[in-house]
């Protein structure tokens, strides 16, 4: 029997409280969000559900790495400092939104975006090794988890660009969202090629993107921001197109 290690404890148990917290907080009267902080290019609510997807996937995988005889105890000990931490700086992401330090949330999801990256690229090393439950609550965790933090680290730069006093009407505030989206965009297309252009990854940033273009519609005058999300979410779904057609061929020619 392969011994369970401390930090595979420690993921066990932060993936329980970033689980938790979100509720805790409601229950006890706190929100998240800042008065007048929501920029136009804020996702709209619906989008935000994928948080109880990577909570849920998150406090599985927590449960499974503690299993006995698990086959591939070397990946999730290599995983487990990782996302301990990354659960730990959720918790730290939502006191610091509780409290309205808005300039704290984005270092913070910085922090985080960049130890996704990087489990996520350690992950496209072993995914072959990995059985079909660990695809499912590691694999697919860490890729949703990482494409939707690829697009919203930008949203929530936004929220503390306002939070702070910068206006997002008029043709000045249209500028700077766009310019927001833009790094996006870039950042994303980025990261895509980096992970192979998976599925999943890439799925999420669309999910992400949808989100802004819908919370868009909330407004009027803002058809650049609509275009500049449309475009995209073409770009993304193109690549994700041409690597499946690709791989066709591929296959065809063997």
């Amino acid at each position: 029997m392969t011994k369970i290690k401390t930090w595979q404890w420690s993921v066990l148990a932060t993936s329980f409280f970033q689980l938790m917290g979100p509720g805790v907080l409601t229950l006890l009267g706190f929100s998240v969000s800042a008065e007048n902080s929501s920029p136009q290019i804020t996702p709209a609510g619906y989008t935000f559900a994928v948080w109880g997807v990577i909570t849920l996937l998150s406090f599985a995988y927590g449960i499974y790495q503690c299993l006995p005889d698990r086959i591939n105890w070397r990946v999730h000990w290599a995983m487990s400092r990782g996302l301990s931490l990354v659960y730990l700086l959720f918790l730290i992401w939502l006191v610091a939104a509780v409290m309205k330090w808005l300039a704290a949330t984005v270092l913070v999801f910085i922090t985080m975006f960049c130890l996704l990256t990087l489990l996520f690229q350690k992950l496209m090393q072993e995914r072959k090794k990995l059985n079909l439950t660990e695809r499912i609550i590691l694999f697919g965790q860490v890729a949703i988890y990482t494409g939707w933090t690829t697009v919203a680290v930008f949203a929530n730069a936004a929220s503390a660009i306002k939070y702070y006093g910068v206006s997002d009407a008029g043709l000045a505030g249209i500028i700077w969202q766009a310019a927001i989206l833009i790094l996006a965009l870039i950042n994303g297309k980025y990261w895509l090629n980096r992970f192979d252009r998976d599925l999943i990854f890439g799925t999420t940033i669309i999910w992400a993107l949808a989100g802004v273009y819908f919370g868009l519609l909330q407004y009027p005058d803002n058809g650049v921001l609509r275009v500049i999300t449309l475009a995209g979410m073409v770009l993304v779904a193109g690549h994700l197109v041409m690597k499946g057609y690709a791989r066709d061929q591929l296959k065809k020619s063997r």
